[in-house]
């Protein structure tokens, strides 16, 4: 998946999303200055550079003049989080999903179970309509379990997701877009994969909707989001 990871970077996020070279080199100022993340998304992001450079991919951007580094899978794995800072015309339906059971689904096939529909509408951009993709990750660690995510190439969070015990979540974005105050931002998907890879993340002695939610609460996030979640 090297060459649509590189051509969803080059020019959905670098080009499109942030506007080119000058307002990028930005957004990486900004986030070294006011976003944290977790050293397992810091491994799994120079894990895709490398894999890339080991099969032949370029990871040299024309647009910047150098190469693509793990920071950069980073900052298009926080394109929601971005959506905050007024430097950047970021706009976007902001995805939505809809979740129907009982009376809804009790004259169907699912016998009032439940049935999710993700539409990946953040916008019709073609670089993301073309490179729509479903992950199985294995797992990352003894102490966690594996996840389905669905999204784009090189996402790594769980902008969609779900886990062996059958929890979902889904990120939608807010109605609040002001410049946030403070620093310390995580990455809204990273915090819903956090709670999602976690057999118990609140150590409440169940893996529950309430896992990924706790996961997104436990961290500073720099805007207004609507985290869908369910359980079995």
């Amino acid at each position: 998946l090297g060459e649509p990871i590189v051509d969803v970077m080059e020019n959905y996020i670098i080009n499109h999303t942030f506007g080119g070279a000058t307002n990028y080199q930005y957004a990486r100022q900004i986030f070294d200055q006011k976003f944290i993340y977790d050293a397992k998304y810091e491994q799994i992001a120079q894990g895709m550079i490398d894999g890339m450079e080991q099969n032949g991919i370029s990871i040299y951007s024309p647009t910047l003049g150098e190469d693509l580094t793990y920071k950069d899978v980073l900052i298009a794995n926080s394109i929601p989080d971005f959506t905050s800072f007024s430097e950047f015309n970021i706009n976007g339906p902001g995805c939505s999903d809809l979740m129907s059971w009982g009376e809804a689904t009790e004259n169907s096939e699912l016998g009032g179970e439940m049935v999710i529909s993700r539409n990946l509408d953040w916008e019709n951009n073609p670089y993301l309509i073309n490179n729509a993709l479903i992950i199985i990750w294995g797992k990352f660690s003894g102490s966690s379990q594996r996840i389905i995510t669905f999204g784009f190439t090189g996402m790594i969070g769980a902008l969609s997701g779900i886990n062996e015990s059958g929890i979902v979540t889904f990120q939608n974005m807010g109605n609040h877009n002001m410049p946030p105050d403070g620093t310390d931002f995580y990455p809204v998907n990273l915090a819903q994969r956090d709670g999602l890879e976690s057999w118990d993340y609140n150590n409440d002695g169940v893996c529950s909707p309430r896992d990924v939610t706790d996961a997104v609460r436990a961290h500073n996030v720099s805007s207004t989001f609507i985290v869908n979640t369910a359980g079995p």
